[in-house]
């Protein structure tokens, strides 16, 4: 145990590695109370966006260690960046930005120990993608890996060479305990329905705010009269709610998905159509989303309940004071 502390005394961003139920959260707890007691300032930085402890799942979230911890999320809550999703997969820019923002808040903030809890994706080409752009964006003095064989050493062997991330090993303590599907599946709706327990509801408007990572309200939008023109050439007709075009990309929204059929005919209405996209009502419903204020940092999360397409207004149910929303994050990931 001396020899770990030693180790992580000498290193200002100290980063855990290791697959699931190895104890990296436990770890990261009992380094954070020591270094606490010791009189550094320490931040963690969760970004375990599936098991969140630190801000709501979805996100990186930043927190300051201001009192011995009995759970991460005690922890002061600094910052947090939208990922978007639970999983890592598809979200490998968004975890990896995500992760180096925080850090580099954490370390703006006057953090001298900066402890990083990562995700259990280690296995396979993009467990070591993900890691390893991880490891290049936040520059870590350390890395802790937990591991019960040599399951990380596929990622860890590229940096024998360096003299810097140091790398020490562990192997997870007796008692580590295996968390169970519904145990996860539990924790997450807990660290929602905590998040959003102040929310209500508010009309937003659309037209005077950032919108990000969704092609929608991008393009050059069609008028209902153009709308019903398209919705009369599909194989079965149906409402478009919504139409826009950005160069020779379509964007349309409807009840029912689309036909390969319904492309084709649309390909052939339209002049100089290369790619048509469509989105369905129900796939707005409860959509989780990113609250950034005038700083463009993300302050909250939203759900988004229903959006008035012809009045650019989205209804969202959020904590969020509505004077601080200068933007809003996409996903697709739906809250059940």
């Amino acid at each position: 145990m001396q020899h770990l502390l030693d180790a992580v005394k000498r290193a200002k961003i100290i980063l855990i590695l290791g697959e699931k139920d190895t104890g990296k959260s436990t770890l990261t707890l009992t380094l954070a109370n020591q270094l606490f007691r010791d009189g550094f300032r320490v931040g963690i930085v969760d970004a375990d966006i599936g098991q969140s402890d630190i801000g709501p799942p979805t996100t990186v979230g930043f927190g300051e260690v201001t009192a011995e911890l009995t759970k991460l999320a005690d922890t002061t809550l600094r910052g947090m960046y939208f990922v978007g999703d639970t999983r890592p997969t598809g979200h490998l820019l968004q975890l990896v930005a995500g992760t180096s923002r925080m850090v580099a808040q954490a370390l703006a903030n006057g953090m001298e120990k900066v402890l990083i809890d990562t995700t259990g994706m280690v296995a396979g080409q993009f467990g070591r993608v993900l890691k390893t752009q991880k490891i290049a964006a936040v520059a870590p003095d350390l890395i802790l890996c937990i591991q019960r064989g040599e399951e990380c050493e596929h990622i860890l062997r590229s940096y024998a060479a360096f003299r810097k991330p140091a790398i020490l090993r562990l192997a997870p303590h007796d008692d580590c305990r295996v968390k169970t599907q519904p145990f996860r599946q539990n924790h997450r709706a807990a660290m929602f329905q905590q998040h959003f327990v102040a929310a209500q509801e508010i009309r937003c408007s659309l037209d005077h705010i950032g919108i990000f990572d969704t092609p929608l309200f991008s393009g050059q939008a069609y008028s209902s009269e153009e709308l019903q023109e398209l919705s009369r050439k599909l194989t079965h007709e149906q409402p478009i709610f919504w139409g826009e075009r950005v160069e020779r990309e379509l964007l349309i929204v409807t009840a029912n998905k689309l036909t390969y059929a319904d492309f084709i005919a649309l390909k052939a209405a339209i002049p100089g159509l290369e790619f048509a996209r469509d989105m369905m009502v129900d796939d707005f419903k409860n959509l989780v989303l990113g609250v950034l204020n005038p700083r463009n940092e993300c302050c909250a999360l939203a759900l988004l309940r229903s959006i008035d397409f012809q009045a650019r207004c989205a209804t969202l149910f959020t904590a969020a004071n509505p004077e601080d929303i200068a933007g809003i994050q996409w996903s697709r990931h739906q809250l059940e």
